[in-house]
């Protein structure tokens, strides 16, 4: 692995393009066996279906030629001094190898692709969007390598398919073009993301380094991880928004059932990232000490059985069965953080089916209250039959992102998180989590919280369950994000109302002087004027004019407490965190709106 710390005799920037270098060749040192097999399974695939002989075994010789080639390159940084090669020229040379990779793959499918069957040419297109995925992806910290890559892989075979002269190559070849407009879209903010928070750990860094006591090094070094999460935060917000908000509207189109079956697999993929991504968020305000615990009446019933309800399709395609048993003590109605529990029955329930393959998961659920009176208590128990946990290693399991064995301190496909966050959650509502060694097989996660009882008066009513339509109403979208602009105004409309964009705070400004909008939906950082500047502009002149309060919301991938208390100071009335479901959009139009139409099915 090529190291990512960059010699301390240089300035910022170049430490800056030193690191993002290193983490580019990095992925390249470690993507290149990959890029081989890849290369000779597609050999293998098409090879029964092109012409010329000699084509393909040319084709696999130039990769892999070019593997080795790029293999020694990124050796070659590493040493002394980049090899005695100046970082502008090693820039030069990444962007000019990425290029000659996307030629090369480029070439697969312009053979591949009109001599194959019809049956097999769709595959030559799924290799080639893979290429670009990743490739995209890798070259994300050299701002121009990753556009450059994505036209010289995909625009040639779009041109190809243009040609071809059927409806459904015509579309295969608008849908490329519209693939290198979008990666190289999202490419550059998350370039500018990914480089400003490299320079932002590296000057935290060095005011670490110049800093006299262990305490403010200690705390710089939790607001340079605290900046650097939420910095990567939200640029991946920004672009998963896209992508989890096309999903939806997909599903609501026209699909065959093979076509919905991949759709699902891609919806389960992106929330798969977005739960990594919240684990790693709640950690990190966790150990801030900025997580606030609510104090409502919910139903504990419906907690636990919605829980359980989401993991029994997984568990039913293992054979595993979930099985539930409520104590007769258990009320209609107590009172704490219904949030906080959920969560941790989710932690546990997951990582409990993860690890079972057969057999069953079981959950157990009791309230203690003391006779003396006073706050009862809240006994969890869940129980899987899976490989269980050695007695040494039982607290081993809650450390972040350990992994002992069995693998059992967290999804076996997440983060090593879930396990940490629940017990910090558990510690925080007063209560605790342990491993309960009980001799049965498996393992047995406990959960004891202290809890009120309450009145099931005091519930608050159930959300609809369909999604409302709000006929009439018009939106404003204020976003620079053009793919996100998308997502918001397709979802809006997909609602029932009508729309508008614009994409910076001083164009918003002047619509909203010239026409009166039921909602605004406001992106908090934009170029020039941010949101929230924008929103407190609005607001003086609604005041100074005499106009109705117009509701404005904050659409916004920064999602920690202070963002949402920033947002309240600027008079905003709501906010929705990136990415959102459907249905969160529908609730907070309701709440804004104060919409009286009618739900449909």
């Amino acid at each position: 692995m090529i190291p990512t710390t960059p010699p301390d005799n240089i300035g910022i920037s170049d430490r800056v393009d030193s690191e993002a270098l290193a983490v580019h060749l990095s992925k390249v040192l470690r993507a290149q066996p990959f890029a081989i097999i890849l290369a000779a399974l597609a050999w293998l695939g098409f090879g029964p279906f092109v012409a010329q002989a000699w084509a393909l075994p040319a084709w696999f010789a130039a990769i892999a030629a070019l593997a080795a080639w790029r293999h020694q390159q990124a050796r070659r940084f590493r040493s002394a001094g980049h090899g005695g090669i100046s970082l502008a020229t090693w820039r030069i040379r990444c962007v000019a190898n990425a290029s000659l990779s996307g030629l090369l793959w480029s070439c697969l499918s312009l053979l591949a692709y009109p001599q194959a069957p019809e049956a097999y040419q769709p595959l030559a297109l799924v290799v080639l969007m893979g290429v670009a995925g990743a490739g995209s992806l890798a070259l994300a910290s050299i701002p121009p390598a990753g556009p450059v890559f994505l036209s010289v892989l995909l625009l040639p075979n779009a041109l190809m398919l243009l040609a071809q002269g059927t409806l459904r190559d015509q579309l295969a070849g608008w849908g490329l073009i519209l693939t290198v407009v979008g990666l190289s879209a999202i490419a550059r903010p998350l370039s500018r993301h990914l480089r400003d928070g490299m320079e932002l750990r590296h000057r935290l860094e060095q005011a670490l380094e110049s800093s006299e006591s262990d305490g403010a090094e200690a705390a710089a070094s939790s607001e340079a991880k605290r900046a650097f999460i939420a910095t990567m935060s939200h640029a991946i917000r920004t672009s998963m928004n896209g992508i989890i908000g096309m999903t939806q509207l997909l599903e609501r189109s026209r699909l065959d059932e093979r076509q919905r079956k991949w759709l699902s697999t891609l919806q389960g993929s992106a929330r798969h990232l977005r739960q990594l991504l919240d684990d790693i968020l709640d950690l990190s305000r966790i150990e801030a000490g900025k997580i606030t615990l609510r104090h409502e009446v919910f139903d504990p019933r419906e907690v636990v059985c919605t829980s359980c309800d989401l993991f029994r399709p997984s568990a039913h395609q293992k054979g595993v069965a979930i099985i539930l048993h409520m104590a007769d003590s258990i009320p209609d109605a107590l009172r704490g953080d219904a949030k906080s529990l959920r969560q941790i029955l989710i932690n546990l329930l997951g990582n409990a089916v993860d690890f079972t393959d057969a057999g069953h998961v079981t959950a157990h659920l009791r309230l203690i209250c003391p006779p003396e009176g006073g706050p009862c208590l809240l006994d969890v128990a869940v129980q899987d039959s899976g490989p269980g946990v050695p007695p040494e290693q039982a607290d081993s399991v809650f450390e972040p992102f350990s992994k002992v064995a069995g693998a059992r301190s967290g999804n076996g496909h997440g983060t090593g998180l879930g396990l940490a966050i629940s017990r910090r959650l558990a510690a925080l509502m007063g209560g605790s989590l342990v491993l309960d060694q009980n001799g049965l097989p498996g393992a047995c996660f406990r959960l004891k919280v202290p809890m009120e009882t309450a009145e099931p008066a005091a519930l608050a009513p159930p959300p609809p369950s369909t999604l409302p339509t709000f006929a009439d109403m018009k939106a404003l979208v204020v976003e620079d994000s053009v793919s996100n602009q998308v997502v918001l105004q397709s979802a809006l409309e997909n609602l029932g109302l009508a729309c508008d964009c614009v994409g910076s705070g001083e164009a918003a400004l002047q619509r909203m002087a010239r026409q009166r909008y039921d909602v605004v939906l406001m992106d908090c950082e934009m170029p020039g004027e941010d949101g929230l500047a924008t929103c407190r502009r609005w607001r003086a002149i609604e005041q100074r004019d005499g106009l109705p309060r117009t509701p404005i919301a904050a659409v916004t991938a920064n999602v920690g407490i202070e963002d949402r208390e920033a947002a309240r100071n600027a008079d905003m009335d709501g906010f929705l965190a990136k990415p959102f479901e459907l249905d969160e959009l529908a609730g907070l139009l309701a709440e804004l709106t104060g919409s009286l139409a009618k739900a449909t099915s």
